[in-house]
């Protein structure tokens, strides 16, 4: 079976896109006027779901832009940007699935946005890499450190922030509702053990299965620089 990566990554690209405007859209039609507000701008792009989805959308379609200009390798195929983006991806899908998933969704366009969101677009980096079968030349904490930066840096972000907002992205970090800063401190703690659980999980995978060749009938948009590494 061809697989033409440059084409799957630029539908995906515009997937995430489409994605990301109908949960705009959504949260319009719950809130008329809700991008008027500086805060509420701010708050649709605290959630955890919405940073990560943007951050596949955006790697797809710099993958093809990297392609159209016909390179070979560029920085985001680095195992550092590339499996942090899978870990939070990972995370997001398997968050909402068991906690977030009967949360009601009051109209269309945030239904097909939320299954979209929390399951299409992220898992479309499983499937490319499944594809390019990224190699990760570099040893374990190295790895985990860069893959848990991104989760690390949102906690400290949404515990501060809420402190003088009042507002909270996710249920679990409010501590009026988990029942003070110590609940709070440890769920903060649960949800760095899941991810490093996942982070771990990613790159055992990428240990077993990265790194092999690519079929000729394959078409990749960058392979792995040999001069990196």
């Amino acid at each position: 079976m061809q697989v033409n990566l440059t084409r799957f990554r630029l539908a995906w690209g515009i997937m995430g896109c489409a994605a990301l405007v109908l949960q705009a859209i959504s949260s319009n039609l719950i809130k008329p006027g809700y991008f008027t507000d500086p805060i509420n701008f701010i708050n649709f792009f605290s959630y955890f779901t919405i940073l990560t989805n943007v951050a596949v959308t955006l790697w797809f379609l710099l993958a093809v832009r990297a392609q159209a200009a016909g390179q070979q390798w560029w920085w985001g195929d680095q195992p550092e940007v590339k499996g942090a983006i899978i870990t939070a991806g990972t995370v997001t899908i398997l968050v909402y699935w068991t906690l977030l998933v009967n949360i009601p969704i009051p109209n269309l366009p945030g239904e097909i946005a939320n299954f979209m969101l929390h399951l299409l677009v992220p898992a479309g980096l499983w499937i490319d890499w499944i594809i390019a079968r990224d190699a990760v030349p570099m040893g374990y904490w190295r790895v985990i450190a860069a893959w848990l930066a991104f989760p690390v840096v949102f906690a400290l972000y949404s515990v501060i922030r809420g402190q003088f907002v009042n507002w909270y992205p996710y249920f679990f970090l409010d501590p009026a509702v988990v029942g003070g800063t110590v609940n709070q401190a440890l769920a903060i703690v649960g949800m760095t053990v899941l991810f490093l659980g996942v982070a771990s999980l990613i790159y055992w995978l990428y240990i077993k299965w990265g790194g092999f060749a690519v079929s000729a009938t394959m078409i990749p948009v960058a392979s792995q620089d040999p001069n990196m590494k």
